[in-house]
């Protein structure tokens, strides 16, 4: 799923996957939902500012999160948060999760571009990945060129707000949803948090039944 966290004409796109209870691993615990989110890197408390990340100012990173972390973010950051399902196959999707987890942590090739606003951005990155999974006739198109050499880049892979009508245009969403302003965020955000801990209680119980059964005597 692509998960956009919006302000007024401006946003910032992740790719957001789901998984059964616990399977995303970490040293911080096991969590259910993983979000990859390509940014310029910033010291803390300094404000993005997108000329500055026309002219080369900011470092390459992806940060990955759960779904929860990402929501508290868009929470104190963004005025909405906008979900899109991805229509695509298992097949694609789980090699759109390789290509993800394999660009985050490619220390050279973040290291060998800037973030850029208009060419290297959040948004740039993500259809970048979607078209890696995807077959060619499907695939978002990036460039505009001449003679076959890229001129600029489409705006439909650049905007965040252009973003969602690009994604409808190839055919790509399959389901999506909208939560507009804060008390819709906090309760996304709280909706998040009740499914985790139903999981974590069911996972619980089921442990339980399973540790007393092993205490019984079937002879």
């Amino acid at each position: 799923m692509l998960f956009r966290s919006v302000r007024i004409k401006t946003g910032h796109a992740q790719l957001y996957f789901e998984f059964d209870q616990g399977g995303v691993q970490t040293p911080l615990g096991s969590f259910d939902s993983l979000v990859n989110s390509y940014e310029g890197f910033r010291d803390k408390d300094t404000i993005f500012n997108p000329v500055k990340g026309m002219l080369g100012q900011y470092d390459s990173i992806f940060v990955m999160g759960s779904f929860e972390d990402v929501t508290l973010k868009a929470l104190m950051v963004f005025n909405g948060v906008d979900i899109y399902q991805l229509k695509i196959d298992p097949v694609a999707l789980r090699k759109l999760l390789i290509n993800s987890l394999a660009l985050a942590t490619d220390r050279m090739e973040l290291a060998s571009k800037k973030y850029n606003t208009t060419r290297n951005s959040c948004v740039t990155n993500q259809v970048r990945l979607i078209n890696s999974a995807l077959p060619e006739s499907r695939r978002i198109r990036e460039w505009h060129t001449i003679l076959g050499l890229r001129i600029f880049r489409t705006l439909g892979s650049i905007l965040p707000s252009q973003l969602p009508k690009t994604l409808a245009k190839h055919e790509l969403v399959l389901a999506e949803e909208h939560y507009i302003g804060r008390d819709n965020i906090t309760a996304l955000y709280h909706k998040g948090q009740k499914q985790t801990t139903s999981r974590q209680e069911q996972t619980h119980k089921f442990e339980l039944l399973y540790e007393v059964s092993e205490d019984l005597n079937y002879d």
